[in-house]
């Protein structure tokens, strides 16, 4: 079975997106869902609540934003395993992470980067 795909999102800043966001992640996990948490905020609030440290490494700024003729990461080198068993983080860093949302919202379609490059191919391995 594919993973289930919940998307939260608002334009308005403090409604409490990304405290849903890690709280609904974190009960899944607990009931035994691998889960999948995809932060996508150049604040990086998510992958922080859920203790990882994205300066070790990629983020999804650097998957989603590297030019050519450079190769961007290994998908799965940008994924951290938190301390919360069956929770994975796809982690944000501000400033390729802004860089990468700059390029999304100027081209149409470019939140589908987003599905193509990351969400797709980890569908089998996440149940949400």
């Amino acid at each position: 079975m594919a993973a289930i795909t919940l998307n939260i999102g608002s334009l308005k800043g403090g409604a409490g997106k990304t405290k849903t966001a890690t709280n609904i992640a974190a009960e899944l996990a607990a009931r035994d869902h691998r889960v999948l948490l995809i932060d996508l905020d150049p604040q990086a609030s998510a992958t922080a609540d859920c203790g990882a440290d994205p300066q070790l490494g990629f983020s999804i700024g650097e998957l989603i934003n590297t030019p050519p003729p450079y190769d961007p990461p290994a998908l799965e080198a940008i994924l951290i395993e938190t301390e919360v068993p069956n929770l994975t983080v796809a982690p944000a860093i501000y400033q390729p992470l802004d860089a990468a949302e700059a390029a999304m919202s100027s081209q149409p379609g470019g939140t589908m980067q987003v599905r193509k490059k990351l969400v797709e191919p980890l569908r089998e391995g996440y149940d949400w």
